[in-house]
């Protein structure tokens, strides 16, 4: 058999095989986590590549990921109907307009390597993978934006996990294409490789994943971390009453009772439902009770502004406090919208985007030093620093190292979905991982299983324990290798206390950072492209003048192409070094910010110690 058998298949009905096969990758992600079957259905994906006529690539493309976007972001209406105004037949068209553009993705991947290269073992092998994984970043990383689930999530439990921290969700997407390519290899000849090649590559695959799974990228760091994790199980939306907001807080404060002594305490997204709640006497003695425990409370709080719009926040209150993180990714047509007027909101009802930065809290531990706080960029409560010895302060002075401290990487809600907020977090010394959500508007949906799904998966790529609190469930913790250390009950309210260990360093998939991979796919692409033209010269030296002169250089639809994927590669590269240089120059001015509050705070309190008074500057306003 060769390479004529696939395009022989019957290319009719091959657009309704792809159409089914797309449908059914809802059973591989989560709640059915079928992970073996998402080696088989990009089969059907993978004969259409091979087709000669391009049309015919091109619908089957687009079929396969018409029927995939229909399984894959079922979310989407439940979700701009629960948070807006819209109704469902708006909803449905929203979702309906998402599907069809995001199925363009799969189309330009299967018509593209055949349009490329002419060897069909390079082009099904190698080029398509590329093609595949490379298209489906972009499209959620630069095109879509919303989060168009990939198959490589489902590999977290599967022989494949092992990859996942070494070359992340680009590289596990085309070790799964791969997987498909060879699979057909095995079952029907005409990819270039016999059958006991293509079953030697399977098992090295999967042998190196086992291998692989065994490495150590990460170390712990430091003693684990006590955390209590507070599941309110409180219906958000009853919060824009007063009497409601004050009693979600009262609620919180009841369930928190008794965890003064935890080095971490974690409130749900939006669980402080207005900042002018946190002045209440209840909360601001408990929260004084927490900096003198020398525990720390995260807690997802709306925060006001000047014009009566609100962010989405991560606040630190208690002993690391003053610190805090805005949701940087707003959900389109639910938190952000162009068509205000349509969907019955005001300006004043939308939210405001954070900083792009990411959303790191160095929290203290109970036996925290003077020493600790000299070093970090931890902010010093007046009430902290009074209980400091006298004997403290020199050692404050020539302190150096930050011991006792743990840094934290937060997201809000869908945020943990993006690999591009994650990621960055890790790189500047995350510790731990914390993802606050409510879940309420998708329960009973596949996305309140996936979402847990894909906590483990950011888990194991990164090598740092997660922890995912949503209101009402699903909340879990999730250690550095991607397997559930423990899940609290849905639908109830309940607090629990875990032990979490930290880890440093970094896992390869983090070190090299996607851009790495996706400027790896286009460099890969171009070398075998010019190997293949160079082979096929090689075997055809009577062609026509004109047939050489083609193979000799790229045609016009092949640089029109490169050209294409070079414009939107720099445009995500570049502004990520932009963003490393803006972050230097953060952390940099937190750092002497820090420093200067730090300095202040222990000259207030050694004047008090010797019985002088004077006139300091409220270093709390700073920020």
């Amino acid at each position: 058999m060769n390479n004529a058998l696939l395009q022989q298949r019957p290319a009719s009905r091959l657009p309704l095989v792809c159409f089914i096969s797309g449908l059914l990758g809802a059973l591989v992600l989560a709640p059915v986590s079928l992970t073996a079957l998402s080696w088989l259905l990009l089969i059907p994906l993978v004969i259409a590549s091979n087709l000669p006529c391009a049309k015919q690539r091109l619908l089957c493309g687009y079929s396969f990921g018409l029927g995939y976007g229909i399984a894959i972001l079922t979310w989407v209406p439940q979700t701009v109907a629960s948070f807006s105004e819209l109704g469902w037949g708006w909803s449905g068209f929203i979702s309906l307009w998402f599907v069809v553009y995001s199925a363009i993705a799969p189309a330009i991947a299967c018509w593209l390597p055949y349009s490329l290269c002419r060897s069909p073992a390079i082009r099904l092998l190698l080029i398509l993978p590329l093609c595949w994984a490379g298209l489906m970043t972009l499209l959620v990383e630069v095109f879509i934006g919303v989060p168009n689930l990939t198959l490589a999530m489902a590999q977290v439990d599967g022989p494949l996990r092992g990859w996942i921290p070494v070359v992340g969700e680009w590289g596990v997407s085309v070790l799964v294409m791969m997987c498909n390519v060879l699979l057909l290899g095995i079952w029907r000849a005409g990819i270039g490789l016999g059958r006991s090649a293509c079953v030697a590559l399977l098992l090295l695959l999967f042998v190196a994943s086992l291998g692989l799974s065994q490495w150590h990228w990460v170390t712990p760091q430091g003693a684990p971390l006590r955390v209590a994790m507070v599941q309110g199980n409180f219906d958000l939306s009853l919060q824009n009453e007063a009497a409601q907001r004050a009693q979600a807080l009262l609620h919180y404060l009841e369930l928190s009772k008794g965890l003064e002594d935890s080095d971490l305490i974690l409130w749900p997204e939006t669980a402080l439902p207005m900042l002018n709640q946190q002045g209440s006497r209840a909360f601001s003695q408990w929260a004084e009770s927490l900096s003198t425990a020398g525990s720390t409370l995260l807690a997802g709080t709306w925060e006001p502004t000047l014009d009566g719009r609100r962010y989405n926040s991560i606040r630190a209150f208690g002993f690391s406090n003053q610190q805090r993180y805005r949701k940087q990714l707003l959900v389109p047509f639910v938190e952000k919208t162009p068509f205000i007027a349509l969907v019955g909101q005001t300006p004043e009802d939308l939210l405001v985007e954070g900083p792009a930065q990411p959303g790191l809290f160095d929290i203290g531990t109970r036996g925290i030093t003077a020493t600790t706080v000299k070093a970090s960029n931890i902010r010093v409560t007046p009430l902290r620093a009074a209980t400091l010895a006298t004997s403290d302060i020199a050692a404050i002075n020539s302190a150096t190292t930050p011991t006792g401290m743990t840094r934290i990487g937060t997201t809000i809600c869908w945020e943990l979905l993006f690999r591009r907020l994650v990621n960055p977090a890790v790189e500047q010394g995350a510790n731990l991982l914390v993802n606050l959500a409510d879940d309420n508007w998708a329960e009973g949906g596949t996305m309140y299983w996936r979402n847990l799904q894909i906590a483990r998966f950011r888990a194991l790529e990164t090598g740092r324990p997660v922890i995912r609190l949503a209101t009402s469930g699903l909340s879990a913790v999730i250690d550095h290798k991607g397997q559930l250390q423990r899940q609290l009950p849905v639908r109830q309210a309940l607090s629990r206390r875990v032990e979490v260990q930290p880890y440093q360093g970094l896992t390869p998939a983090v070190a090299l950072g996607q851009s790495f991979f996706l400027l790896l796919s286009l460099v890969l692409i171009i070398i075998l492209v010019r190997y293949d033209r160079r082979v096929w010269r090689w075997r055809i030296p009577n062609a026509a003048a004109t047939s050489r002169r083609r193979s000799s250089g790229f045609t016009i639809i092949e640089l029109i192409t490169v050209i294409a994927l070079v414009g939107i590669l720099s445009a995500v590269v570049l502004p990520r070094f932009m963003d490393v240089s803006e972050n230097a120059v953060q952390a940099s001015f937190d750092q002497v910010r820090a420093s200067f509050i730090t300095s202040t705070e222990m000259i207030r309190v050694q004047s008090m110690s010797r019985g002088s008074a004077g006139n300091y500057p409220d270093v709390t306003l700073l920020d």
